[in-house]
């Protein structure tokens, strides 16, 4: 008869609770399980957007961790975004040059024509674009410069104070103070002012955009209101449009992101301005340039571009 002694006995115990150990640490996971491990590759997060900025040709994207994105038409280097640029909290495009307001409110300029003067400006707050060459920054103590291709630019900025954004077009200038209120300068060399005026009694003002010769005001209850020459039907802001959030302007053309998700149009259609490509809702952020470019955001991040000419090359996916 085989005898075991006590130190061997504990030594093939030993063996099998090991053994039973591994065969546990084997036993492949729950597929079903919420918690399922997906390979490598399919665990890479695409970039989150937060906001966008239509030129001319080309498009720009800022993404959550300040960093921006640029695509579409380079042909005087807008898409060339600096290497030195820190965490960007606003971007602004232009015909073809892009802007770009970092945290600690110096700003950065690429692009654009060599005979327009581009100052790189500090303590900024806000910046804006129009679809000529140039573009308005707004400083810490309420004041406003402009730079680039821009006649009168003292004419237009002075006395300007409180104020927190402006809205450029083609020649004229709009404020928005931080009392809500509305400033209008034009400048000498715009081409057609008449109507252009804002009306009068206008307060309780969100947010303002600029097309080309017109403008709309976004006002705290969710109402827009639209003045200028209106040479394309660019001010029938529509009947029953319901609260809008965000505003966006075109050449000629207007646009009104909802409070539902939605994108509303209204204006020149010639370059199918209003073909808004399928599955266009739970949009964050609306912005149209003057010419070819127009850009949806959606709340997935997703970017969205239509018209007779889409600035969609090597657009972020």
């Amino acid at each position: 008869m085989l005898s075991l002694t006590t130190p061997r006995i504990f030594l093939i115990l030993l063996g099998a609770i090991v053994a039973l150990g591994c065969k546990k640490d084997q036993t492949p996971p729950d597929t079903g399980s919420e918690f399922e491990m997906l390979p490598p590759q399919e665990q890479a997060a695409s970039p989150v957007f937060r906001s966008i900025a239509a030129g001319s040709d080309f498009g720009l994207a800022l993404d959550s961790s300040g960093k921006v994105w640029a695509w579409g038409g380079n042909t005087n280097g807008q898409t060339n975004v600096p290497s030195d640029l820190g965490r960007v909290i606003q971007i602004a495009a232009g015909d073809h040059f892009s802007v770009a307001l970092q945290s600690n409110g110096q700003i950065q300029v690429w692009g654009g024509s060599e005979i327009c003067e581009f100052k790189a400006l500090g303590n900024a707050i806000s910046i804006a674009a129009n679809g000529n060459s140039a573009f308005a920054t707004v400083l810490s103590d309420g004041t406003v410069r402009l730079s680039g291709c821009f006649a009168d630019h003292d004419k237009l900025t002075k006395g300007l104070r409180n104020i927190q954004s402006v809205a450029l077009g083609q020649g004229f200038l709009v404020a928005l103070t931080q009392k809500g209120e509305l400033v209008f300068r034009t400048s000498m060399g715009a081409e057609d002012f008449q109507n252009l005026a804002i009306p009068p009694g206008i307060v309780g003002v969100k947010s303002i955009v600029a097309g080309a010769h017109h403008a709309l005001a976004l006002k705290d209850d969710g109402s827009v209101l639209a003045w200028g020459p209106n040479y394309e039907g660019e001010n029938d802001v529509p009947e029953g449009l319901g609260k809008v959030v965000k505003l966006g302007a075109g050449y000629s053309s207007s646009y009104a992101l909802l409070e539902d998700g939605t994108l509303r149009s209204w204006g020149n259609s010639k370059n199918r301005e209003d073909a808004f490509p399928p599955g266009l809702r739970s949009l964050r952020d609306i912005s149209s340039g003057q010419f070819a470019c127009r850009l949806a955001l959606d709340s997935a991040g997703r970017i969205f571009t239509w018209g007779e000419h889409p600035c969609d090359q090597g657009m972020p996916r």
